[in-house]
């Protein structure tokens, strides 16, 4: 994709469904402690460099790092609301 085309809705589609993976894997690397989480970091640059790849507009990119922050906090704050209200994590003191 360059500048002169349009970004269509299936474009649209692709770059919530990267960001969402993204930010998903950047939870699982913020909230696991082991060896794992570097395989997750891994992972989400990954699909970030595909993605990279696959469009080479800078207004996609710049919009791929927004979306995968904004899915990434409402990710964290979902899981830190199950397990807290499962009583896996304690609550501050």
């Amino acid at each position: 994709m360059t500048d002169q085309e349009q970004i269509g809705r299936r474009d649209i589609l692709w770059l919530f469904a990267y960001s969402m993976v993204i930010g998903v894997l950047l939870v699982a690397f913020s909230m696991i402690p082991a060896f794992w989480r570097y395989l997750f970091s891994l992972g989400a640059l990954f699909i970030g460099i595909r993605f990279f790849g696959r469009y080479d507009r800078l207004a996609m990119r710049v919009w791929l790092f927004i979306l995968s922050f904004i899915f990434f906090l409402i990710f964290t704050v979902v899981a830190v609301m199950i397990l807290y209200s499962t009583g896996l994590i304690a609550p501050a003191v």
